[in-house]
């Protein structure tokens, strides 16, 4: 019928029309294979290799035909869905894709695009051991054959990630050698293609700023440096450090409801419920996120029951009761061992079950435990164990040791302030923790204020602290905040300067001798544990004399002006080294002495003739600053600045010269602001941590000159924070090219006209 007939005819068509298309496919396909074959027979290239280079064309012509299409036809948006659709499942098996795609899925797109994709046939090396690292290569097809140095190769399939170090740092090599044994496809992404996806959103650029940084230092920290297995690990420690992932999935481990430190017999429960933890693997997974928020659910409510049960049961462990014979037992009878028994009487201190070990914690639970010892030491005049730790060379001085025994014989501690002291320096450094910072209240962001917030809160993470009486629960306190209005070391490094003086003389004046005295020995207990061990390693004979000149001034606290005080300490300090201490400039360069830890001549020789290379205005503007008292005129308490001035010793594209002409710039910034806030204290601290671990990384000189220009000085609660911002941070290994070389020498020549003038 006629029926039929259409139907068959247009049946027809649709396959001739089917046919027509495969055909041209096919002699497109034809048309570019003729094309090389021709060519390679004009070149008179050997059978062999024209044999292995058409097997590639066809393999890379079969997979690039069967997936080629013409983006044009298609939005960005729905490209960069296309592109998540094809590659998420492959980038999500590193922690910090898996955590972009949590957090920022509109970045992740961008990440999935930025990757290319690279063909290689069977021998052909996709990095070898020595080799620059420049990208991060994920592999995805084909089989491969992977050597590390002095090892047997091993066969690798699937997905594996190679050079992750390279995103952030420059330059890197590779420790081994990767080559597939069968064509093979991977994906590559280089670090400034990563830095233009991740510099459009704020948050996801401080979340990798903090990942890169947490990664690069862990990575500091191994014995490769550069090894693929130490990055795969470092990779997940890191992520789980972050704050994006902590926030997401928090560790129920370290949840305060969740932790019994001295509750050994509930840990097993509790370990049970939390061994299904998804946190707990290498990555977030959003299939799993609704079944690991119900899991983190029930654990928290299971834990909260077992945690009061505990809490109701926990008992006294007898620190005031040790504290009571360790003082009043006479001296040739004393024979404690103190590394042992401590863990038993302050169970924050347990290398398993402290609290330091729920936050993974090790070195504040290794300098808590050196600064009690120390403290122990010092009241029973035990200098054997006080210097156990120390070597015979640097070994403390017995001149130094009887002038430690004068200020402690001053202090006059008695065991109820000997306890309170020990339990502040247990647990002290928990402050530290991002796990703890992130649970307590905005207020409470302090890390002391942090720890106080346990104290009144969370006696279950801090359970040494219940059995404090009134009067040691009143000077624990006092003495933290004291701490945090005042801390010894930055005086010492010549980091704060005459008000903050003031206000701990204002503070003493109103909490009282008492509290004061107790501070002191905690201050004495806390610079002794800085380098940990059993006994103090810190305060041998080489830094004794600071701490010992720094103690004593303050002895005269509410006797002598602030002032004498301080600059007192500072000349203390210049007689020690044997520099001049007259003129202002003299003043200043004993302070930058002090912030740059110099020991010797050598190293003052080398800080003077750092000075002497800055211009008029930089040394004039710095004088000002170093020696503004913060209490007629305006200053600045640049907090981490030794670490700033150590990093760009240790840096050799930056040196102190270029340090102090980029705190020029920085100064003339917070000044400005500070004439456009009138509210601000005379005294404002300015937070440099995160310049310092700009300073360490930065790879290009004239992105460190101008760094200020892409700054933010970000004020809250009268205190300022340097922010160094994407623009910094993306632009910290850029290489030196032609224009930024002749930018430096231009600026050179602007100072130097300037000091003719």
């Amino acid at each position: 019928s006629v029926v039929t007939l259409v139907v068959i005819g247009s049946a027809i068509s649709k396959i001739s029309g089917t046919m027509a298309e495969l055909r041209a496919m096919n002699e497109e396909t034809s048309r570019r294979r003729r094309e090389v074959r021709l060519y390679l027979a004009s070149q008179a290239v050997s059978y062999e290799l024209v044999t292995r280079i058409m097997r590639f064309v066809d393999y890379k012509l079969e997979k690039v035909s069967a997936n080629n299409m013409d983006t044009s036809l298609i939005s960005p948006t729905l490209q960069l869905e296309l592109y998540v659709n094809q590659r998420a499942d492959y980038l999500i098996q590193m922690p910090i894709f898996a955590l972009a795609q949590e957090c920022y899925p509109e970045i992740f797109g961008s990440i999935c695009a930025a990757f290319t994709k690279n063909f290689y046939e069977k021998g052909e090396p996709v990095f070898t051991a020595g080799s620059y690292a420049t990208a991060l290569h994920l592999t995805y097809v084909g089989k491969y054959e992977y050597a590390q140095e002095d090892q047997a190769p091993v066969m690798l399939e699937g997905i594996r990630w190679f050079g992750e170090l390279s995103l952030y740092v420059d330059p890197v090599w590779h420790s081994s050698t990767l080559t597939p044994t069968s064509f093979a496809e991977t994906f590559c992404l280089r670090g400034e293609d990563l830095v233009a996806c991740i510099q459009v959103n704020r948050g996801c650029t401080g979340m990798f700023c903090e990942y890169a940084k947490d990664f690069l230092a862990g990575m500091q920290k191994t014995k490769s440096k550069f090894g693929d297995d130490d990055q795969k690990k470092q990779s997940e420690v890191c992520c789980k450090q972050n704050q994006h992932f902590q926030a997401a999935y928090p560790d129920p481990t370290t949840l305060f409801p969740n932790i019994v430190v001295c509750g050994e017999r509930f840990s097993g429960e509790m370990v049970e419920d939390g061994d299904a933890d998804p946190s707990s693997k290498g990555r977030p997974s959003s299939k799993s996120n609704q079944s690991q928020r119900t899991v983190l659910s029930r654990l928290s409510a299971f834990a909260r029951i077992q945690r009061e049960a505990a809490v109701e049961t926990l008992e006294d462990q007898g620190l005031g009761e040790f504290v009571q014979r360790w003082m009043n037992t006479d001296q040739e009878d004393v024979n404690f061992d103190l590394p042992g028994e401590l863990p038993g009487v302050i169970p924050e201190l347990d290398k398993t079950y402290g609290a330091h070990a729920v936050f993974s914690q090790a070195p504040e639970r290794d300098r808590g435990e050196s600064a009690c010892i120390s403290v122990l030491a010092l009241v029973r005049n035990r200098y054997d164990i006080f210097t156990q730790p120390q070597a015979d060379n640097v070994k403390l001085l017995e001149s130094q040791w009887l002038e430690l025994q004068q200020i402690v014989s001053w202090i006059e501690p008695e065991p109820e302030e000997v306890h309170a002291v020990l339990v502040l320096l247990a647990i002290r450094g928990l402050g530290k923790s991002k796990a703890v910072i992130q649970q307590v209240s905005h207020d409470h962001r302090r890390p002391e204020r942090a720890v106080i917030y346990l104290s009144q809160y969370h006696k279950n993470v801090v359970p040494s602290t219940r059995w404090l009486t009134e009067k040691g629960t009143e000077l624990f306190e006092g003495a933290l905040l004291t701490h945090e209005l005042f801390n010894l070391a930055q005086m010492l490094q010549g980091e704060n300067c005459p008000a903050n003086v003031k206000e701990l003389h204002s503070h003493i004046a109103e909490k009282g001798d008492a509290l004061f005295r107790v501070y002191i020995l905690f201050l004495l207990g806390f610079m002794s544990g800085l380098a940990g061990g059993q006994g103090s390693r810190f305060m041998n004979a080489k830094n004794a004399d600071a701490t010992i000149g720094g103690v004593r001034v303050l002895q005269k606290l509410m006797n002598v002006s602030e002032t004498a005080i301080y600059w007192g300490y500072l000349n203390l300090r210049a007689e020690k080294l044997c520099l001049p201490f007259n003129s202002p400039e003299d003043l200043v360069l004993v302070r930058l002495a002090c912030l740059g830890r110099v020991q010797d001549q050598k190293g003052y020789e080398s800080l003077r003739l750092a000075w002497l290379a800055l211009g008029e205005r930089e040394r004039s503007s710095l004088t000002d600053h170093f020696l503004a008292d913060g209490i007629k005129e305006q200053a600045f308490n640049l907090e981490f600045l030794p670490n700033c001035v150590a990093n760009a010793k240790a840096n050799p594209l930056i040196g102190l010269t270029c340090l102090l002409d980029v705190l020029t710039d920085l100064l003339a910034c917070l000044r400005t602001k500070v004439a456009m806030n009138p509210n601000l204290p005379k005294l404002v601290p300015v937070d440099l941590s995160d310049m310092g671990e700009f300073i360490s990384a930065v790879r290009n000189r004239f992105v460190f000159v101008t760094c200020i220009s892409r700054c933010q000085l970000k004020f809250r609660q009268g205190r300022c924070r340097i922010e160094m911002t994407g623009g910094n941070w993306g632009r910290a290994t850029d290489p030196d090219s032609d224009l930024t070389s002749i930018a430096y020498t231009l600026q050179d020549l602007v100072i130097k006209q300037q000091r003719m003038e």
